[in-house]
């Protein structure tokens, strides 16, 4: 089907899918365009005659994942669902008066609550989260949800996929933002 192709579907027609085996049909496609972030593809097997029937399988899948989960953050029995584009490190030069309007920002679809300077102190990656152990050295705006950061530390977790674009390194200093809802209270500690 020319026109489902156009829009990003492949259809491959099959006589017969087994039930009582794995079948595997494997073939290539090209990456045309490079993306920050990759939608998962739904793969469907259905009776061609009965496409409305509830008789479907589907499973998603993804290049950079075995499956096509959702991601999430965990440390020790936390987890929290984290579907989201990787955090990025700025490395040009931004002057001041850019990271004070940055910092000030409140409209609807961006709104910064919180602004550390911290020092990475740790870091621990696990099968499927990184997690950096961070000294907040100054608070220049502290948001609602952790109420008292200076000088105390806290967490910082990430995806393994996402540890070249945050190029976070122990013992270096960072200016951090963030909203509130990237903030979780877990027991009595704070994890971002």
């Amino acid at each position: 089907n020319k026109e489902l192709s156009e829009k990003g579907s492949l259809i491959i027609y099959l006589l017969k899918v087994p039930n009582t085996r794995y079948e595997e049909i494997s073939f290539k496609i090209e990456q045309s365009m490079t993306v920050e972030y990759l939608q998962p593809a739904a793969v469907s097997v259905y009776e061609y005659y009965d496409i409305a029937s509830e008789k479907r399988c589907v499973k998603f899948y993804r290049p950079q994942r075995e499956s096509g989960e959702l991601l999430r953050l965990c440390q020790n029995e936390a987890c929290q669902c984290a579907e989201e584009n990787c955090s990025k490190q700025r490395t040009e030069q931004i002057s001041n008066d850019k990271r004070l309007e940055k910092a000030c920002e409140s409209t609807e679809s961006s709104k910064i609550d919180f602004v550390y300077k911290v020092r990475v102190e740790a870091f621990l990656d696990s099968y499927t989260t990184d997690s950096y152990n961070v000294s907040i050295l100054q608070t220049f705006k502290q948001g609602t949800t952790d109420e008292s950061p200076q000088g105390n530390n806290r967490t910082f977790l990430t995806y393994l996929h996402c540890r070249e674009a945050l190029g976070l390194t122990p013992g270096k200093t960072y200016l951090i933002m963030g909203t509130s809802s990237d903030i979780h209270i877990v027991g009595t500690s704070y994890r971002y």
